[in-house]
């Protein structure tokens, strides 16, 4: 033991000696630690920044904390099942479909197993049982409210004040009665004493998987039915044996790391993500109390409008080592990539008994404000406010979500989740006038002439601007973009539509399809989303009057494991691996699939990569794999070559297939131009994923719109491709120049990886990290030989020359509820994407046949003028303070959309 954690245990002891005289009796707290009250410096240490949190775990700042009992281990489902038991007899919850209610009350508490297939409780009408003998595994699929009934429980049957109000909800912090901790209190308590230095896990710096119950844990409860929770305090440093544990592997023992802390505490990284008590506000620590903080008393709202209590500590789940860092911060709200649905299979809770509560000077929770050098795009619910289904992570989360990942650096997509570099901030471009926000920027007789076609993300409503950033035409849907749209030679709108699907497939935007005339009026609309499949992200009309579409299909762990994958690497239950459909339009509403291709048909199965470049590995390069598994994001069609081209951001890379497959060669091995079926023709930007290169030789990063040059464009059959740069911080625009011949084949030297070695052009910015957008985005090329470019993360249009010039510049002005005001800033998500955020752009030049005799008269620009800034309230706002209505635009040009209209990707 270190001099200073001796330290430590000296002052727990005198804190216990103090505590003697209070009212709470020692036999009263088994399985509790006393925390003695003391100071620490909260927050991140390590220089890590997400680009999901926004920087929510700075600043760093001191804390002042008086004393405070934990629990040892998270709250068991044993114990929960105790406290519903109690709470039926006495008449205090109902069941309701599976879940367990306050009585009278709308608030879910928990799941039973009727509800949820993951929950551990069991209901038979009469009583509540642990199930599938996790009794000592911690409590899962419960909400915060039933985190707090259980404190409120446990206080009574220990003769204290209860500390929740359940009409409101609200905590009462002058009561020694049981509740759960403050985020301070729960960083204080992870941290185990750990001061000089401050450490990133509970333990120290080591990312031991040993210690604790992370996706990168080997531990033998890993297998079977998830969630694949360990019981608690399984990470001792003992060697455990199946015969005791009664876990679902085949192996005989596990050694175990120690993986508590120095007060003893167990799984404060890993296993379960713990409830706290606290609203989560990301900015919250610019003007948090420096003594005892409560925590704000209103939430920062999510993409569905709600405000989430924050969870602590990471899960077995997801991310890198779990999320689990002890600075980490995390919204409820994301918990997978079917947020705001996905299970409560990974939040769990332990609780905390005050000293002498009553002794205090009066708590009450912090008013949520702007502190200099705050950021100033929350978006904060009114008080009071419950979030999702009783106050609902994800991610892997991605983001997003699209994974969204997850936060916290989720392994395979976003940077290491402990002591990685910070991540560069994604910003608009600097203003060319005193000013001026958004709107035209930019724009130079070198700038290729024609008219834009502007999708925002975050609206209903599709623009056809000029060169000079006025509206000659716009589209009115009643679905977010999901995400393409793109202007027919006929002079119609094709675009994809967000729809929602209840429990969702977990992959990508999109479900529908609609094509509009020039003057608005909706001719055509496919729907194809069910949980079991869905289309998603990008649309191609083909010349046959046909459309090709993305689309994802579920598939079950069993089959998944039966294809090839390695059981450890699945994050989920099931995956949604990619496939195209080309479809033949019905109007006015309907089609049929007249061709399909499935990457699950062109799997290595149990041969070797590299011997196999046409196939796709399963196991990848060995990282985690989530839901999500592909995330193609783009397809564009040949038609000389009668081929598909695919990004393929989850593998890094692109691929080309044949097209001239009937759909059963496309599911085989052979037929079409190509004689090969539907295996890969072509693949480019991460060799390691065929074992043909390493990690260093990947030159793709989370890529976006792999696109041919179109004849009469320079560059004419090369490959343009917006690579994101994820990880790197900064973003670029590469064209490459594939190896093949004019009739469709591609040459591959035995043992080598596809070229070429490099692009043959690249842009990147002079200063790297001034052009970064980390998700979406895209890159064209125009018939003048400049590329037009959309770092769609920031909504940030601009043209740039061959030798990389800007020559024009469009920031969007379209945010999510509105249109700002010249002025005005465009607010972020919880990701820190801009509200202003647009997946791609397309230009059509002046003699585009979709274009010939129509009225192409402006009429004015998108942004509303300088007289109105700071009268939208939308001005680095997160959410409209309207309820979800946004302001006039001109002539009527804003949708008055309501809120809840508003799908969020």
């Amino acid at each position: 033991m270190t001099g200073a954690m001796k330290s430590w245990m000296t002052m727990v002891g005198l804190a216990f000696g103090a505590l003697a005289l209070s009212p709470v009796a020692q036999e009263k707290l088994p399985g509790l630690v006393l925390i003695p009250a003391g100071t620490f410096e909260m927050g991140d240490h390590h220089g890590f920044v997400d680009p999901s949190h926004g920087g929510d775990e700075i600043p760093v700042h001191t804390v002042r904390l008086d004393g405070f009992y934990i629990g040892v281990n998270d709250v068991t489902t044993g114990e929960y099942c105790e406290f519903l038991n109690s709470a039926l007899a006495q008449k205090q919850i109902t069941v309701r479909d599976g879940g367990v209610y306050l009585s009278g009350g709308p608030d879910l508490l928990a799941e039973t197993r009727a509800m949820s297939p993951y929950s551990r409780i069991g209901w038979n009408g009469q009583t509540f049982a642990p199930l599938d003998g996790k009794e000592n595994h911690p409590v899962v699929c419960i909400r915060w409210s039933g985190a707090a009934a259980y404190c409120n429980w446990l206080s009574a049957r220990t003769k204290l004040p209860a500390v929740y109000d359940t009409a409101t909800w609200d905590t009462d912090f002058n009561k020694s009665g049981y509740r759960l901790p403050t985020e301070a209190e729960w960083e204080y308590a992870a941290r185990g004493g750990q001061q000089s230095p401050y450490r990133e896990f509970p333990w120290g710096d080591e990312a031991d998987a040993a210690r604790a119950n992370w996706p990168e844990s080997k531990n033998p409860f890993r297998a079977g039915p998830q969630p694949w929770t360990t019981p608690g305090g399984f990470f001792d440093g003992s060697l455990r044996h199946r015969a005791s544990a009664g876990w679902p592997a085949t192996q005989v023992s596990f050694q175990t790391s120690n993986g508590a802390n120095g007060f003893g505490l167990h799984d404060m990284s890993g296993n379960v993500w713990q409830f706290v008590n606290d609203w989560y506000e990301r900015d919250y620590y610019a003007y948090s109390p420096a003594e005892n903080p409560p925590g704000p008393e209103r939430g920062s709202l999510m993409p569905d409008g709600k405000a989430y209590r924050g969870v602590r500590g990471g899960s077995w789940y997801n991310g890198e080592n779990g999320h689990g860092r002890v600075s980490n911060r995390n919204p409820s709200y994301y918990r997978g990539p079917q947020d705001p649905n996905h299970p409560h299979y990974h939040i769990g809770f332990r609780v905390v008994l005050p000293v002498a509560a009553e002794r205090r000077p009066l708590i009450r929770p912090t008013p949520v404000r702007r502190a200099p050098g705050a950021s100033e795009d929350r978006r904060t619910a009114p008080a009071g406010g419950r979030g999702g289904r009783g106050q609902g992570r994800g991610d892997n989360p991605p983001r997003g979500q699209e994974q969204r990942g997850g936060r916290g650096g989720s392994r395979g997509e976003g940077p290491r989740g402990t002591g990685g570099p910070a991540m560069a901030e994604q910003k608009l471009p600097p203003s060319p006038n005193a000013g001026q926000t958004v709107g035209l920027y930019l724009s130079t007789p070198r700038a290729f002439s024609g008219y834009t076609l502007l999708a925002p993300k975050h609206n209903a409503i599709t623009y056809l601007i000029d060169n000079q950033g006025r509206i000659v035409n716009q589209w009115k849907s009643s679905y977010e973009p999901g995400q393409s749209a793109y202007l027919l030679p006929n002079g119609h709108l094709l675009r994809a539509g967000m729809v929602r699907v209840p429990g969702g497939t977990g992959g990508g935007e999109g479900g529908r399809i609609e094509e509009f005339d020039w003057d608005g009026r909706l001719v055509w609309a496919f729907d194809y989303a069910t949980r079991e499949y869905q289309l998603h992200h990008d649309i191609k009309a083909m010349p046959n009057g046909h459309v090709l579409a993305l689309m994802v299909e579920r598939k079950s762990r069993e089959e998944a494991v039966a294809a090839g994958f390695d059981p450890n690497q699945l994050q989920e239950d099931y995956l949604v691996p990619d496939a195209v459909v080309e479809i033949e339009p019905a109007p006015p509403r309907g089609g049929r699939i007249v061709w399909e291709w499935h990457v699950w048909d062109h799997l290595v199965r149990g041969a070797d990569p590299a011997a196999h470049p046409e196939l796709v590995d399963p196991r990848g390069t060995g990282r985690n794999i989530r839901p999500f598994w592909n995330h193609m994001n783009s397809l564009d069609y040949n038609p000389a070559l009668d081929q598909i081209v695919l990004s393929v951001r989850g593998n890094n890379e692109i691929w080309i297939i044949d097209h001239s497959t009937t759909k059963a060669e496309a599911a085989g091995h052979t037929g079409g131009r190509s004689g090969k079926g539907g295996d890969l023709l072509y693949r480019w930007g991460n060799p390691a994923a065929y074992r043909r290169g390493t990690a260093s030789d990947r030159q793709l990063i989370q890529q976006h719109d792999a696109l041919w040059i179109p004849d009469g464009s320079p560059g004419t059959g090369h490959i343009t491709v917006f690579n994101n740069g994820y990880e790197r911080g900064w973003s670029s625009i590469e064209e490459i120049v594939p190896p093949v011949d004019a009739s469709g084949r591609y040459s591959l030297a035995p043992g080598k990886a596809y070229g070429p070695e490099k692009p043959i052009w690249r842009y990147e910015a002079a200063n790297r990290t001034d052009f970064f957008s980390s998700e979406i985005s895209g890159a064209h090329r125009l018939p003048n030989g400049n590329t037009l470019v959309c770092a769609g993360v920031v909504g940030n249009l601009f043209e740039v020359t061959p030798a990389g010039e800007i020559v024009w510049q469009y920031v969007n002005p379209v945010v999510r509820g509105g249109i700002l005001a010249q002025g005005e800033v465009p607010g972020k998500d919880v990701r820190g994407h801009l509200f202003n955020a647009v997946f791609k752009v397309h230009r059509y030049a002046l003699d585009y046949p979709g274009l010939r005799g129509r009225d192409l008269t402006p009429k004015g620009v998108i942004e509303l003028p300088a007289s109105q800034k700071g009268k939208t309230g939308l001005d680095r706002a997160n959410a409209p303070p309207d309820g979800g209505r946004g302001g006039r635009g001109r002539g009527g040009l804003t949708p008055s959309l309501r809120e809840k209209e508003l799908r969020w990707p």
